[in-house]
């Protein structure tokens, strides 16, 4: 790791912690620590693995194959490449290490409320009864983030994050419980 970064991120190291990097397709080799494959194996992740990115769309253009998993990935990568230079331009000074590792953690899990066509099913309007209207995804996310145990456990004793802060960065109709 390049001189005058803090050390306090792991997720901002190279691949030399012991686990391998995950590999996508178009940004390459992600690197990955302990905390980060324990996020990666809850089951509220690994169900991505069948959602597909662009619903439909797969039909019509045969590349256009990736996951919300993939998806969700490639988020936290770009977010800890974001959290990288800004360590390297010096915010350091202004950047705690619980924000950056809570803004990556809401990276990956931002998608965990998805289930397959959510953009597509979300813009129908309730049937006449009123009583079938699909949760957004985003508040979905909430609900799998502060209710699935070992997610949450994940989170506060690995990650050593509140869960609720998590959520109050992926679903952005609820303030953060500290404001």
């Amino acid at each position: 790791m390049s001189e005058g970064l803090p050390v306090w991120l792991n997720e901002l190291r190279d691949s030399r912690t012991g686990c391998p990097p995950i590999r996508l397709p178009w940004t390459g080799n992600v690197p990955s620590t302990p905390r980060l494959r324990s996020l990666v194996d809850t089951l509220a992740l690994q169900r991505l693995r069948g959602v597909m990115q662009l619903g439909l769309g797969y039909l019509v253009y045969p590349g256009a194959v990736h996951t919300r998993f993939e998806h969700s990935l490639g988020t936290y990568d770009m977010a800890r490449r974001l959290v990288l230079h800004l360590l390297r331009g010096g915010g350091g000074r202004w950047l705690r290490e619980e924000d950056a590792v809570t803004f990556l953690a809401a990276a990956l899990l931002h998608d965990v409320g998805h289930y397959p066509f959510s953009h597509t099913l979300e813009e129908l309007p309730p049937d006449e009864s009123g009583r079938i209207e699909l949760q957004r995804h985003d508040r979905r996310a909430r609900e799998v983030i502060l209710n699935d145990g070992p997610l949450t456990e994940i989170l506060l004793r690995q990650w050593e994050v509140e869960p609720e802060r998590v959520v109050s960065i992926i679903d952005e109709q609820q303030p953060p419980a500290d404001q």
